[in-house]
């Protein structure tokens, strides 16, 4: 099972894009965004699982993944199993979640539908690969950012603060965050940036122009606790 497989987007219509697209065996949580020229409409929560076996993609399992707002992070059960997603849906852009727990080495495809289209990307399980960034906990507030990853460093994103039981609330002026870059394996040293003012709409990082491609942790700190999101910058995505 060591030759790779074949390029996602040559078979389908959007790709899903990774947290770390590498991870080692083990209990791994993985945020997962719809992202490319992706069909229109909302996706379902329940995606099928693949397993490359060295010539062909096989039918492996399924994954109830979760969103932001939700307290799970699921794994993937076997194509039998009675588990089903709830009846909610997710958007191109909005952060989703799910843990390789289980998962032996080898590569992996995800895939989402909806009447418009196909999503995929594919994961792999393999010894040394750098651990992805851990994720915010469930049962801790959270920021949920939309777009969660960026073709640009000054595009604009929302930023939606969801309490440790899934509420939505409102920070009418979020003003300056500490970030930090995943980088082989821990957060670096952070740094502070300015938020434009946000109610749950547009809102932007000011001077971004230098942050390079990664995964981002952004902190915002409240008299209730600090607040954490995570967002990534991919400029491969703005190119055609």
């Amino acid at each position: 099972m060591n030759e790779a497989p074949p390029h996602e987007s040559q078979n389908h219509d959007a790709r899903i894009w990774f947290s770390s697209h590498e991870v080692p065996p083990g209990p791994q949580e993985i945020a997962a965004v719809i992202v490319g020229s992706t069909p229109p409409g909302v996706f379902g929560l329940e995606a099928a699982v693949d397993r490359w076996d060295g010539t062909q993609w096989t039918p492996y399992g399924r994954l109830n993944l979760c969103t932001w707002v939700m307290p799970c992070t699921n794994a993937v059960v076997p194509l039998d199993s009675h588990e089903r997603a709830p009846d909610e849906g997710v958007s191109p852009g909005e952060a989703i979640r799910f843990t390789t727990a289980g998962l032996n080495q080898g590569y992996y495809r995800i895939s989402q539908t909806n009447p418009a289209g196909t999503a995929s990307g594919v994961i792999r399980v393999v010894d040394g690969a750098v651990s992805p960034p851990p994720l915010p906990a469930v049962d801790r507030p959270t920021l949920a950012i939309s777009p969660a990853v960026l073709a640009a460093p000054n595009d604009a994103f929302r930023i939606t603060p969801v309490s440790a039981q899934g509420e939505v609330i409102s920070l009418s002026d979020i003003g300056t965050a500490r970030l930090e870059r995943w980088s082989d394996g821990t957060w670096e040293s952070g740094t502070e940036v300015t938020i434009a003012k946000s109610d749950g709409s547009a809102a932007h990082l000011s001077s971004p122009a230098a942050l390079d491609d990664g995964t981002y942790r952004i902190t915002i700190e409240t008299a209730d606790g600090d607040w954490e999101g995570l967002f990534a910058i991919d400029r491969t995505l703005g190119k055609s």
